[in-house]
Order: C-alpha cells, then sequence, then structure tokens
C-alpha cells in the first residue's frame, strides 16, 4: 500500500490535472465545466481509493483509468436522462424566438456540423451501451492509440484477453452505430 496521505491529493491536481482536463475535455465534446466536474470527481475517487492502490501503474495512468470510467459513467447517466428534444435545438438550426430556421439559411458548413456533432453523440452512445470492460479496451487501444503491452499492462489482461475484448467491442459497436446511425431513417 502507498505510504503517502490524502494532502497529496493537491499534487495530483498540479502534476496531472492539465492531462486529466484535456483527456476529459476531449471526451466530452469540448465542455469545460463538464470536463472540470469529471476530473474533481476523478480525484475523489482517487483519494477514496487510494489504500486500494497497488502500484502496478503510474499514479497518473491510475487516474486516467478512473477518468475513463467517470466519462463512461457519464454518457450512461446522459443516455439515461436524455430529454426528447431534437439534436436540432443544441446545434443552433433554431432562431432566437425559437422558431426553426430555413433550409435555405444553412449553408454546408453548418450542416457538416450538425452531422459530425450529432455522430459523436450517437458513437458516444453506443461506446456506453458496451460492457465497462469491453468500453475500456476499445478506448485505450483505439481512441488512447496504447500499444498492446501498455494497454494489457493498464488493464492487467493478456494479450489474448485484449484481443477478444477488442473483437467484442467492434463487432458490437459496428452493430449498434447500424442501427443508429448507418440504418436510421433521413
Amino acid at each position: 500500500m502507498p505510504d503517502e496521505t490524502p494532502h497529496f491529493a493537491l499534487d495530483w491536481l498540479e502534476e496531472h490535472g492539465d492531462r486529466l482536463f484535456s483527456y476529459a475535455l476531449s471526451r466530452v465534446g469540448g465542455d469545460a465545466a463538464a470536463a472540470e466536474d469529471l476530473v474533481q470527481e476523478t480525484l475523489v475517487a482517487g483519494i477514496r481509493a487510494w489504500p486500494n492502490f497497488e502500484g502496478r501503474s503510474r499514479v497518473d495512468t491510475w487516474l486516467i483509468g478512473i477518468l475513463r470510467r467517470k466519462v463512461i459513467d457519464r454518457y450512461r447517466r446522459d443516455k439515461r436522462h436524455a430529454s426528447d428534444e431534437p439534436a436540432a435545438c443544441e446545434a443552433g438550426i433554431f432562431n432566437e424566438h425559437g422558431s426553426l430556421v430555413d433550409v435555405v439559411e444553412w449553408d454546408a458548413a453548418a450542416s457538416a456540423r450538425l452531422e459530425s456533432e450529432e455522430f459523436a453523440r450517437v458513437f458516444d452512445g453506443c461506446l456506453a451501451e458496451l460492457s465497462p470492460q469491453l468500453a475500456e479496451a476499445f478506448t485505450v487501444c483505439v481512441m488512447d492509440g496504447l500499444s498492446t503491452d501498455e494497454a494489457c499492462s493498464f488493464l492487467g489482461i493478456t494479450p489474448t484477453n485484449l484481443s477478444v475484448r477488442l473483437h467484442r467491442a467492434r463487432v458490437a459497436l459496428r452493430k449498434l452505430l447500424q442501427s443508429q446511425w448507418f440504418g436510421k431513417e433521413t
């Protein structure tokens, strides 16, 4: 068990805060307030889990792992509490009076932005539907770019197990994206 006491959390914030914030910000679509909340939740969870930290990874890697789970939990929570309002409201296709903007006023960039933002939401929702083990394996390898050895070390699994998790994650994501994005009515 580590010999440090909880006062080190301020050191964590100073040493790893920028990396944690950048990671969180990239996962919540640039929402700085949400990213700050996730970093704060991560540090609190880290303090609580510190007695169980075995030192098999670096502290920053361990904290990023906690943050990953916090992000996944947030997406699941948001999905359960999502309103029925159309995504168009968030993308700014309503004018200041709340009326739908005439399609003629849309330009190609606004349309592409809407589609990109909508796809990101759909993809994040699909990722949140995976089991935590599959989502984490996919995230660390595909999205974070860890090598097989790094991912296996971080996840505490064998290369064979990682390969199985990645295969299952890809198959599940393909099915979910097919039904929720590619196969949807336009």
